[in-house]
Order: C-alpha cells, then sequence, then structure tokens
C-alpha cells in the first residue's frame, strides 16, 4: 500500500526538505556553466635555432652556400691551372739568369734577367738556330690556339737559350767582400758588436738554476713555511719569511721588503768586487715618499740624515749613479741620479712620463751637495730623460721585477739585454740570492 510521506511531515520539515533540494539544483546548474575539461598537447622541446635573414629557410641557404662554394672551388681551380700552365713555361729559369751589379748604390738588372714577347721577336734567328721554322710558322700562323701552342714552344727555347747564356756570365764573374759597399760593411760591424758583447758579459746573468737551487725554492715557497723566518738581512734590518717571500712567485707583486733586502745585496755585492762594478747608492722605497711628505711636495729635513757618512759608511756625492725607487698608484718605477752621465733619468716598464719626480731628484740633489760639502752645484745643464728604448713589460705585475734588473744592469755598467720572457727566470733567481743573501 502507498504512504504518502507529505501527509505525515511537519511544516518544518518539509521546509527544509524543499531548501536543500534548491540547493542542490544550484549548485548543479553552476557547474554546469564550467567548459568541459579538453586533453592539453603535449609540446615538444627543440635546441635554439637562429632566425634567418630575408625569411629564407634552412634549405635554401644550404643550397646557396654550397652553390657558392662550388664556384669558388672552381674559380680556384682555374687558377691554379693558369698558374700552372705560365710556371711551366719559365721553369728553366735560374737565380743565375739574374746579373746584379752595384754601381752607384744601385741594384742594375742584367739583359739576361729581361724576358719580354716584343723583344724576342725581334731578335735575330740564325740559319742554324733550331727554333728558325718555329719563328716562320708563328708569323705565318692566323689562328690565335696554333699561335699560343707556338709561343709556348718558342718560350722553352729562349728561356733555355737564356739560361745558358745566364751560365757563362755567371762562371765568368764571381762576388768578392771588398766590392759591398761601405753602408753594408757598416751594418754587418754594428751587428756583430751586440754579439760578442752578449758571449763576454751577459752569459753569467742568465745561468740556468741547479737542482739544488730549484729544490731549495721549490722549499721556501711551501705553504708549511709561510710563517717561518727563512732569512734575515742584518744591514736593513729585515726579516724575510716564506709570507713575504711569496711574492716572487709568479704574478706576484714584489713588496718593499724584497726589494730593500735585494737592494741592499747589490750595495754588498759592489763593495765586495769595487772593480767590477760601478760605485752605487741604493735608497730604499720610502726614501722618495719621506722626501714628498711636505704640504708643498718637498721636505729635504726629512731626508737629510739618510746620507750621512756615520750611518752609510762613505760619500754619498762620491757615488756614480743613485737609484730611488718609486711607487705611485700600485706601480714600481726606478729613478737615478748618473753623476756620471749628469742625467736625471725615469725608467717606467709601461712606458711612462714623469718629470715631477726628476724635477724633486734634481733639488734634492743640488741641496744635498749643499749640505754634505758647502758648496752650490747648478744642475741646470743636466738632462731630463724618460727612455722608450727600454725592456718593457706585458703583464700587470712585472713592474717590480723590472725595476730591480733595471738597477742590476745598470750597476754593472751593462745595457738593458733582458725581456718579459726573462721575468720567470729572474723570479726564481731573485729568490735563491735573498735565500743565500748574496748577489752575483
Amino acid at each position: 500500500m502507498y504512504i504518502n510521506q507529505e501527509q505525515y511531515m511537519t511544516p518544518d520539515s518539509l521546509r527544509s526538505t524543499t531548501t536543500s533540494s534548491s540547493r542542490s539544483r544550484n549548485s548543479i546548474s553552476r557547474i554546469d556553466q564550467y567548459p568541459k575539461p579538453t586533453q592539453s598537447i603535449k609540446r615538444e622541446i627543440h635546441g635554439p635555432c637562429r632566425n634567418h635573414k630575408f625569411r629564407r629557410s634552412p634549405d635554401v641557404v644550404t643550397n646557396t652556400f654550397s652553390q657558392e662554394n662550388q664556384y669558388k672551388m672552381m674559380l680556384i681551380h682555374r687558377y691554379e691551372q693558369a698558374k700552372s700552365s705560365a710556371l711551366d713555361t719559365f721553369r728553366y729559369l735560374r737565380k743565375s739568369d739574374f746579373e746584379t751589379r752595384s754601381s752607384s748604390k744601385k741594384d742594375v738588372i742584367s739583359e739576361a734577367s729581361s724576358l719580354d714577347e716584343d723583344s724576342l721577336q725581334r731578335t735575330p734567328v740564325s740559319a742554324g738556330s733550331t727554333d728558325s721554322s718555329l719563328h716562320r710558322k708563328y708569323a705565318n700562323c692566323t689562328d690565335n690556339r696554333s699561335r699560343g701552342l707556338l709561343f709556348t714552344g718558342l718560350s722553352v727555347e729562349w728561356s733555355l737559350r737564356s739560361c745558358r747564356k745566364g751560365h757563362e756570365s755567371a762562371e765568368k764573374q764571381k762576388l768578392d767582400v771588398n766590392n759591398l759597399t761601405s753602408e753594408v760593411r757598416e751594418r754587418l760591424i754594428i751587428a756583430k758588436e751586440p754579439l760578442n758583447k752578449q758571449e763576454e758579459g751577459f752569459s753569467e746573468l742568465f745561468a740556468p738554476l741547479t737542482e739544488a737551487e730549484q729544490n731549495q725554492v721549490s722549499i721556501a715557497f711551501a705553504r708549511v713555511n709561510r710563517q717561518k723566518i727563512l732569512v734575515a738581512h742584518q744591514h736593513s734590518n729585515i726579516e724575510i719569511t716564506g709570507q713575504i717571500l711569496q711574492c716572487l712567485k709568479p704574478r706576484g707583486w714584489l713588496n718593499d721588503e724584497v726589494i730593500n733586502v735585494y737592494f741592499g745585496l747589490l750595495k754588498e755585492r759592489e763593495q765586495r768586487e769595487p772593480k767590477k762594478f760601478l760605485k752605487c747608492h741604493f735608497f730604499n722605497t720610502f726614501f722618495y715618499k719621506k722626501l714628498i711628505s711636505a704640504r708643498d711636495g718637498y721636505d729635504f729635513k726629512a731626508v737629510r740624515r739618510w746620507t750621512t757618512l756615520k750611518k752609510i759608511g762613505y760619500h754619498l756625492l762620491e757615488c756614480d749613479k743613485i737609484f730611488v725607487p718609486i711607487i705611485k698608484n700600485l706601480h714600481w718605477c726606478l729613478a737615478v741620479i748618473n753623476k756620471k752621465d749628469q742625467k736625471f733619468q725615469y725608467f717606467d716598464s709601461l712606458k711612462g712620463i714623469d718629470y715631477q719626480v726628476l724635477e724633486a731628484l734634481a733639488r734634492y740633489y743640488m741641496d744635498e751637495v749643499k749640505d754634505k760639502s758647502g758648496e752650490d752645484i747648478n744642475t741646470a745643464s743636466w738632462t731630463f730623460e724618460c727612455p722608450h728604448d727600454i725592456p718593457t713589460q706585458e703583464n700587470g705585475s712585472d713592474c717590480g721585477m723590472f725595476m730591480i734588473k733595471y738597477a742590476d744592469f745598470f750597476s754593472r755598467g751593462l745595457s738593458l739585454c733582458f725581456s718579459q720572457k726573462d721575468m720567470p727566470y729572474f723570479r726564481e733567481r731573485t729568490a735563491v740570492e735573498i735565500l743565500s743573501l748574496t748577489v752575483e
């Protein structure tokens, strides 16, 4: 039996049932409004490609390039064929065909060295010559191709004839060294002088390190010796630790301790062998800073006691050269008071110019002479030089090495014969000299 449930429902329950059904219909209707999900398209990943100009496809570009290459190869092939055929024509020619004579410092080419078609056509042919028939055929021939073939045969015969003629003339004439011009002879003499000088005095400057010296440098550069005192220079009162010596490794910037110790060793070398080296004085790296420390850029009183006889043991004015290390903007240069040649010189491995340094040193030298000897000296006649024809550095770290080697070579009285490629060797050599406290 069917029973209607709505007859037995209370008004409150009937109202709640109606509300819940209406809510469900509303939510279903809202969901139907959304678009149905579609299956996503899988995307393929490609490598980056370049957009071609003029919107040409890669196939078109490739074909164009291949056609251009083929055309180029064809032209090269034709050029080589033409070149080889031309060389075959004159393959019998030799250097002996060209006779040179020096007259008024001008080279004169002999008659056998010139070959011209017009002149050859005008050359008389003897009746017994082998190519007389070829001459007649060439003159009577009207076809260009035939004329070209005949001319090739003629050129071979003429080449053989000129070769024989040049060979005979070369047998008769022999060049003598005394016929050289004075200009060439002077050049030969100039070219030989540096070689002899290098063999005599420069060989010891580039002597290779022994195995024991290489091991000594490697141990000094080791990390375990960074805090260890390796040597102590008594005269300059400087201790060299493994950390300080690290600046002599490749691409290292030289510090004050290494430079001052090395300059002290150069002075000790001169005192050991005074006849072999020039009498020089080597200021330390703090001298020039002290000299220009005043507000006006010059203070002689600050360095007045640096060169007393009691302190250095000799008179500064007796020195042939006085070396002053200069550092500006982390760059090392060398200034020289050259009493021997009456010059104030400034050497920069980057070809820099600084006349302000030279003017300060010129003023200092006049005050030094006045203070130590009581004499007045005028340096107006002295020359200021910033030479550019010197070895220069090719990196940003070897300025200090160039500076100390400038002083080393000048104190020997030698010219500068080293270059950038010698710096790795000089770094190791300097380390050996500091560790042994001896510069040879």
